[in-house]
């Protein structure tokens, strides 16, 4: 503002009042109908740009707009001051060439900082409903995980259950005990992803009891110690898609004794079970459980879960997390 007005009157401007006060309040008010324009122009061209590709489009025909409109309002407001010699003012090109140079690289700085801000709400914006949507899919997931629990495991279960009802009534209410904590785990709609992982293990140990009720001695589930005793979370029904893939994928009956072993180890949770026969690709009921989990740990930016094999072992290591409120809301 002081600089448009320097550009008329010189070293006036500032040593006398009576060009100093009636040019600042002038300028002020050419510099609010200005920025009233340049802003009604700047919200139509970001409607008329909304895409991201458009962006230099955009910008580009958004400064030649505004250059024009400099342009115009600078030689009629040269033309105007020297007209009725606005406060003694007489035209020169020198000034006039001047108040276009002033008024160019302002409407350039303020343009840059609005572009800037502009830029910035939208990659905010961005944020807040990537984060948004990844929860919704996380949540779509989860949901999609708990269908996707074999149903054949459900059936078998009842099977089991009628079997042992009739053979021994104590075993059959411990039977029944540790179905209704996993279906009750299974059924409850919380919105944490993590859980902590004493309460997955507890679940997974009901899961195991009626798995080697059902296999018998052709099953034997290991739990370390360490496992109960770490504060650790876990996504939650992650341990679970993998147990449940390795008894679909395998052959287990009584002549090999098929290992599962569950600990912690470096920050993650391992599972490690004997390198059994597979089941041909035909008999094998692939839910896709596994993809869910891992897609999962992907859309929470964890470390993918890694599995090897080593002679006739194979190895599931899954990353745990030290605290659970970090992602209780997820």
């Amino acid at each position: 503002m002081a600089l448009l007005c320097y550009t008329f009157f010189g070293k006036a401007y500032f040593t006398n009042l009576k060009i100093l006060v009636p040019a600042t309040l002038a300028a002020v008010v050419l510099i609010i109908v200005f920025w009233r324009l340049h802003l009604y122009a700047d919200q139509f061209f970001r409607k008329k740009f909304v895409n991201s590709d458009q962006t230099q489009n955009r910008i580009a025909l958004s400064l030649l707009f505004h250059f024009g409109i400099d342009l115009v309002v600078i030689t009629i407001l040269f033309l105007w001051a020297d007209a009725v010699h606005f406060l003694g003012y007489t035209f020169s090109w020198q000034s006039y060439i001047s108040g276009l140079l002033v008024s160019l690289c302002d409407n350039v700085a303020v343009n840059s900082f609005h572009e800037g801000v502009y830029i910035f709400e939208n990659w905010k914006r961005t944020l807040i409903e990537a984060e948004e949507l990844k929860k919704l899919a996380l949540k779509n997931r989860l949901a999609r995980l708990r269908n996707q629990t074999d149903p054949h495991f459900f059936f078998n279960s009842i099977n089991t259950l009628s079997g042992l009802i009739e053979v021994n009534e104590e075993k059959a209410n411990r039977f029944l005990d540790e179905m209704c904590n996993v279906y009750r785990y299974l059924l409850r709609n919380e919105p944490d992803t993590f859980v902590p992982l004493h309460k997955e293990i507890n679940f997974i140990r009901s899961w195991i009891y009626i798995a080697q009720t059902r296999y018998g001695s052709s099953l034997q589930v290991t739990i370390q110690s360490n496992v109960q005793a770490q504060n650790f979370s876990v996504p939650r029904l992650s341990l679970l898609a993998f147990l449940e893939d390795m008894l679909d994928s395998h052959i287990i009956d009584k002549k090999t004794c098929f290992k599962v072993t569950i600990g912690v180890k470096n920050d993650c949770v391992e599972i490690l079970h004997s390198a059994h026969k597979r089941k041909p690709s035909e008999n094998y009921r692939h839910n896709g459980q596994i993809e869910e989990v891992k897609t999962m740990h992907r859309l929470l930016g964890l470390p993918p879960i890694e599995e090897q094999t080593n002679g006739n072992v194979k190895t599931i290591q899954i990353r745990l997390h030290h605290s659970v409120t970090d992602h209780e809301h997820l």
